[in-house]
């Protein structure tokens, strides 16, 4: 399980990088970014040293704050509860959120199931894709640089369950696969296909708060 958050800049003790990506998983967290001759850098680090975050540390905390916010809120959507982990101790909120995440993609599960929808197969373009969560990792690479273009397709073949995936290209190039009973195949779907099930519009507007809040949490601002 992973969360990986991307920064313009990021002035840490260990100097001052930009365009830096922080992949942050139970055990450790790395820090990928330009150092300030415009070369590659990359620092890994365990939980225990996590001063070495400095000033992006309130940015990690408030990006966790808006991902536990938009997941209480699907879990509600979908019948089941969801607190959050609150506080500072990172490798806990981690725990706590992607046990949140199977519990919701369960639930959503079931819900699939309870439409009855039979096979289907559904495609559809989608000019500006975003992709918060595939399996265990929120993707935020892919809310602040979305997938532009998007070709979406999900299908089932099975008559009395949903099995299946939902695939994602741009261009020639295949992007990313995710289960469609899965939080990330549910983002999907609602962005490509909501006419699926009766939550997925409201899924959408999920969404589009979500984009907000990370995008305010990262420090970016919308383009006008």
């Amino acid at each position: 399980m992973e969360v990986v958050v991307p920064l313009t800049r990021a002035d840490l003790p260990i100097g001052t990088l930009t365009d830096v990506v922080v992949n942050m998983r139970e055990n450790a967290f790395t820090v990928v970014g330009r150092d300030e001759r415009g070369e590659y850098a990359e620092y890994t680090f365990l939980w225990e040293s996590e001063h070495v975050l400095g000033p992006i540390l309130h940015v990690i905390l408030s990006v966790l704050d808006v991902l536990d916010e938009a997941l209480a809120k699907a879990a509600a959507l979908l019948g089941v509860e969801y607190m959050g982990g609150g506080g500072e101790n990172i490798p806990a909120r981690l725990r706590s959120h992607f046990a949140g995440v199977d519990a919701v993609g369960s639930a959503w599960g079931r819900h699939l199931d309870s439409l009855r929808l039979g096979t289907f197969r559904v495609s559809a373009r989608v000019a500006t894709l975003y992709v918060p969560y595939m399996g265990h990792a929120a993707t935020l690479n892919y809310i602040v640089f979305p997938i532009v273009d998007a070709e979406v397709e999900a299908e089932s073949k099975s008559r009395n369950v949903v099995s299946g995936s939902v695939y994602v290209r741009s261009g020639e190039a295949a992007m990313l696969r995710v289960g469609i009973k899965t939080l990330g195949g549910m983002y999907l779907l609602a962005q490509s296909s909501p006419h699926l099930s009766p939550v997925l519009p409201t899924v959408a507007n999920l969404l589009e708060r979500l984009v907000e809040d990370v995008k305010s949490a990262v420090g970016l601002r919308p383009q006008i």
